[in-house]
């Protein structure tokens, strides 16, 4: 029997219940949270757990450990707040677990690299793509929007190199300009604290005296993104969305997509006017911020689609309905861009993705965030290690469900193969693996053919 620990947070229940329906599979903590129990034994139970799975991890007696953050934190003194901050890295396995190509019971699995930054952080993604690009004579801004790091240092260079840029966009100079002329007539500008997530503290300006301003009061030294903000996106009935797609990439190297993902859309009309929307701040962000958990505080969420979600098909009927003339195919014209731009974005990192590993086998699941403009072209605008497992409508949380599933059998069941004395459990639908879609495997040299060769990329300026 192996052994796991499932961390609370970002509905990790579903990991849990994918474990719970392999019989092979035990807790190592078992704290039973009764539903007769009320909700102050409720959270002491709740904390209880919490720290009990710390010690447990502590003593590194698992064999898969399931976190939404790489780090744990563990109370030194209660009275002071004081912490000591560990990572699922940070500790060496214990003799009896590892990397043994022998005896699955002796291995270890946790499900994160040990060093995520150079592609989950705005910054160490952007780093990662201007290196990665220039070698294959693309550009890293066909791929992503203009983007630069900035602190309040106005003396800094990637400061004054903004200004330049932001200058010679409002004097119609377009020599360092890569992102078409269309998303550039407003000079807006979308800035994002560079290690953060769920729509926290990003703001969209227009003019360099306000972004100066906002500036102004940051912390000496403090890393913000300053991206170029897609002025002329695709709308769905006037609105905002994004996609979200789900990506495995295996310790191996070999990265997968989830056939399946969904839009996320706004629940408020498009427009570039920021001056004239209603109810300050939080009707700004509701227009352009399109992640559920700022949508979810706006007071016309779920009004034109439960859950603020749209399925791929879904997304397909509407370019049928309302674009038919430029017949576009999701599947053929937009996802194939999407795919390639998140082999790139993983092969930018993959150097470093395990560096720090301490002798144990990881996995990662990651959640990758695409925009397309009026022109049907696809731009990658970020990564997250800790993708939203939240359930958006009945739809959307059987999505989830099955995707964790199939994540679990790609993965998890991979290194920890049913023991024989284990029947199979028909609860267990061996089918959703089959979603996930192999894009590049290092060991063979393989990469999916519907992907672009680099001539097509350069026509089509994929970069």
């Amino acid at each position: 029997m192996y052994s796991y620990l499932v961390f609370r947070g970002n509905s990790s229940n579903l990991v849990e219940d994918a474990l719970l329906r392999r019989p092979w599979w035990k807790g190592v903590v078992n704290v039973p949270i009764l539903d007769s129990a009320t909700s102050d034994m409720k959270k002491i139970l709740l904390h209880r757990k919490d720290e009990s799975i710390k010690e447990a991890f502590e003593k590194q007696l698992f064999n898969f450990c399931w976190k939404s953050f790489t780090q744990v934190k563990y109370c030194i003194s209660p009275k002071t707040g004081q912490v000591h901050t560990t990572t699922l890295h940070s500790i060496d396995p214990v003799p009896e677990y590892g990397r043994s190509d022998n005896n699955p019971h002796k291995r270890q699995l946790v499900n994160h690299f040990a060093n995520i930054e150079p592609l989950c952080t705005k910054n160490g993604l952007l780093t990662s793509l201007k290196s990665y690009y220039p070698p294959l004579k693309l550009g890293c801004f066909d791929a992503t929007p203009t983007t630069f790091v900035c602190t309040s240092n106005t003396k800094d260079k990637s400061w004054q190199a903004f200004v330049e840029h932001f200058k010679d966009i409002a004097r119609k100079k377009m020599k360092l300009i890569s992102i078409p002329w269309k998303h550039c007539s407003e000079n807006m500008w979308i800035l994002k604290p560079t290690n953060s997530n769920q729509g926290r503290g990003i703001e969209v300006f227009k003019e360099l005296t306000k972004i100066k301003s906002f500036m102004r009061g940051k912390p000496k030294g403090e890393e913000w993104i300053f991206q170029k903000y897609l002025e002329r996106p695709l709308l769905l009935w006037g609105r905002k969305f994004d996609i979200r797609v789900w990506v495995t990439v295996t310790e191996n190297f070999e990265i997968y997509i989830h056939n399946e993902g969904y839009l996320r859309t706004s629940s408020e009309s498009y427009t570039t006017d920021l001056d004239n929307t209603k109810n300050g701040g939080t009707t700004k962000s509701m227009v352009h911020l399109t992640n559920f958990c700022m949508q979810k505080h706006g007071p016309n969420v779920g009004k034109y689609e439960d859950g603020n979600t749209l399925s791929f098909k879904e997304f397909q009927q509407y370019l049928d309905d309302f674009h038919a003339d430029d017949q576009v195919n999701f599947r053929h014209e937009i996802f194939p861009r999407v795919k390639q731009l998140c082999v790139d974005a993983i092969l930018s990192a993959h150097l470093e993705l395990e560096e720090g590993n301490r002798g144990r086998h990881s996995a990662e699941l990651f959640g990758f965030d695409f925009m397309v403009d009026e022109d049907y072209r696809t731009w990658l605008i970020e990564v997250n290690t800790n993708p939203f497992l939240g359930t958006q409508n009945e739809w959307h949380g059987k999505l989830v469900s099955d995707m964790i599933e199939g994540f679990t059998q790609l993965t998890i069941d991979r290194l920890f193969p049913k023991p024989k004395e284990y029947k199979s459990n028909s609860d267990i639908n061996t089918d959703l693996i089959h979603n996930w879609k192999l894009l590049y495997n290092k060991e063979s040299n393989f990469l999916e053919v519907s992907l672009l060769p680099n001539s097509k990329r350069e026509q089509l300026g994929v970069g």
